[in-house]
């Protein structure tokens, strides 16, 4: 993604980067081209950032040299039949060896992708929500404020997507989504009632959620914190003493990509 960001900004620099032109293969390897390049091109310490893509045996190293063309350089092949590409630098931090004579390194290259396609990201559907840096995991959860307060506990797959089993209908990009963190799996105490939830230290505020794992897994918000052990919700009929209680703490509002 980076290296897309850097070609597709380029006019905006007050130079330009020394940057893939042209290339054509033959017998012995590629005559590669390039565009912006100040006088002519300097290779140094070329330390095997240099690689052809063989059919059935993957990238190997290989060497280059430099032409009697200040803009082009000859990188070695052993078969051209079974190439299939060639790229440079193509690694996180590599050891940059090819740059023109004003010391600007040429930017990174794979012939074998598209630096002008930029690929569409994925978008918030039923089973699925995108949020950039969610910061959830697990066993947390979230009430979709668009869909009628649903609520699911949601599984991490990265840092920008949630999933979750069952689906919210009609969700979309655009959704107001509360995040909620999961606190603890705790037993309801004495006194628990269908509004009322006893929960020693319960750590809850208004607007954050409980859900009854007892009872269908009815989730409910708090409406009233009475006291430190004590917390009122809308009726979950048969709730009671010794009900499996999840608590959930309200962390913030997003809106779905």
């Amino acid at each position: 993604m980076l290296l897309i960001t850097i070609y597709s900004h380029l006019d905006n620099f007050r130079f330009s980067l020394p940057t893939l032109k042209d290339l054509s293969l033959g017998e012995d390897g590629y005559i590669i081209e390039f565009n912006n390049v100040y006088d002519e091109l300097m290779l140094v310490n070329d330390e095997g950032e240099f690689e052809v893509l063989v059919a059935n045996q993957g990238w190997e190293k290989t060497e280059a040299n430099l032409t009697d063309n200040p803009n082009m350089i000859f990188v070695n092949v052993e078969d051209a039949s079974e190439v299939k590409g060639v790229r440079y630098g193509w690694r996180n931090y590599p050891k940059i060896s090819l740059y023109d004579k004003s010391g600007y390194s040429v930017l990174p290259f794979n012939t074998t992708k598209n630096l002008n396609y930029i690929p569409k990201c994925p978008k918030s559907d039923e089973f699925n929500l995108f949020i950039p840096n969610h910061f959830t995991f697990n066993w947390d959860a979230i009430v979709n404020l668009d869909r009628a307060n649903t609520f699911r506990a949601v599984e991490r797959i990265n840092a920008n997507q949630l999933h979750y089993k069952y689906s919210i209908k009609g969700q979309k990009p655009g959704d107001r989504i509360l995040i909620l963190h999961r606190l603890d799996r705790v037993e309801a105490g004495d006194g628990t009632s269908n509004e009322l939830v006893i929960i020693n230290n319960h750590r809850l505020n208004v607007g954050d959620y409980i859900r009854n794992n007892t009872i269908l897994w009815r989730e409910r918000r708090v409406l009233e914190v009475i006291d430190k052990d004590t917390v009122r919700v809308k009726p979950i009929l048969g709730q009671s003493q010794g009900d499996e209680i999840e608590l959930y703490k309200k962390y913030r509002e997003f809106v779905s990509e």
